[in-house]
């Protein structure tokens, strides 16, 4: 929103122009420069009754979201407002992947989160994102906020530089992309059991990475056992639960034999696929994900690094297949072989 003054009508506190004498460009311009300038400490004067607010509420989830949006809604958009609107752009581009997505009227749009109600100007955090995925998969309660605070909190540690809160932010978003683009899945991709259950989906993203140690080789296994455990304290009874720690034990199998043709669920192929679309992103996002999980394995020194990641890049450019569904094919296959090729140049060289 700008800053507008109607010059037909007196500016605060500059009294009654004489009638029928018109203003000078001078005069004009000084109505318009005290209006905006008053307009700017009522917004700074806003900012700050949020943010004190916003502080007090530090301690209770219940609120916090919603002053953040709030905040979002108001303080940012008064205080600092865009120069222009965000173009239109399309939620998921021909490869599917949509950095900023906007509808044409401009509201912030999230494929994990539904829209924001009307007036929302901005994309809301990736917390604030996660945390309306995990209600929606996750009835919310005391134990419900506990188990996502602990989930947020793994996906913060210092050590992660890739496997991290984005990475599950998109995960997410690319496994709603591939349900909505999966003609089988029209109309049945809910969070609830039936015939394709996304919430299975969901939960399991989160859970994923949610035991990780580069040191070690067992982080799908715990990080299973990590998401049956919670999720039983969650009431969750043992077979969907069942099926979210099968999904997280199947995403250790990027690297396994045969991998491109194992049969498996729907549920299986959505989430495997979700989780290597980084691969086909374009050249620069792939840059920065072999850069991150080159932060993660900095205990190896660069001989070992290479060798080991030069093994594993060309294993995966020796499967026919790198990712299970056909959207996922057609979106990412040929860009994730030549950014898998163009890597092992650069380490092979």
């Amino acid at each position: 929103m700008t800053s507008t003054v109607d010059v037909s009508r007196p500016a605060l506190g500059g009294g009654q122009a004489q009638a029928g004498r018109a203003k000078s460009p001078k005069q004009l311009a000084r109505t318009h420069l005290h209006g905006a300038r008053i307009h700017h400490v009522l917004a700074v004067l806003l900012r700050d009754v949020v943010v004190v607010a916003l502080k007090a509420a530090a301690r209770d989830g219940a609120c916090r979201g919603e002053l953040v949006q709030f905040g979002q809604r108001h303080v940012r958009h008064h205080v600092a407002p865009p120069a222009t609107s965000p173009p239109p752009q399309r939620v998921i581009d021909q490869h599917g992947h949509g950095q900023a997505a906007w509808h044409s009227d401009n509201r912030g749009f999230s494929l994990v989160a539904p829209r924001g109600p009307p007036g929302d100007t901005g994309q809301m955090s990736d917390e604030i994102e996660l945390r309306t995925a995990w209600d929606l998969v996750v009835a919310p309660s005391p134990r419900s906020r506990e188990v996502f605070d602990d989930l947020v909190g793994r996906h913060r540690q210092p050590h992660r530089r890739y496997h991290g809160v984005r990475h599950v932010v998109w995960v997410l978003r690319h496994a709603r992309a591939l349900e909505a683009a999966m003609p089988d899945l029209k109309g049945v991709a809910s969070y609830d059991t039936g015939p394709y259950d996304s919430g299975t989906v969901s939960a399991a993203a989160f859970f994923h990475d949610a035991v990780y140690d580069p040191e070690r080789r067992d982080n799908e296994e715990r990080s299973a056992v990590l998401a049956a455990h919670q999720l039983t304290s969650l009431g969750w009874g043992s077979s969907r639960r069942d099926v979210v720690a099968a999904l997280v034990r199947a995403t250790a199998g990027h690297l396994a034999d045969g991998a491109d043709d194992a049969a498996g669920s729907t549920e299986r192929n959505v989430l495997l696929d979700a989780d290597l679309a980084v691969l086909g992103s374009e050249p620069n996002a792939y840059a920065a994900y072999a850069t991150g999980v080159r932060a993660e394995y900095g205990h190896l020194d660069d001989d070992v690094w290479r060798a080991g990641r030069a093994t594993v890049l060309q294993h995966l450019l020796d499967r026919e297949h790198l990712y299970m569904s056909a959207p996922a094919r057609h979106w990412w296959d040929a860009r994730a072989r030549a950014n898998l090729a163009a890597e092992l140049a650069s380490l092979t060289r």
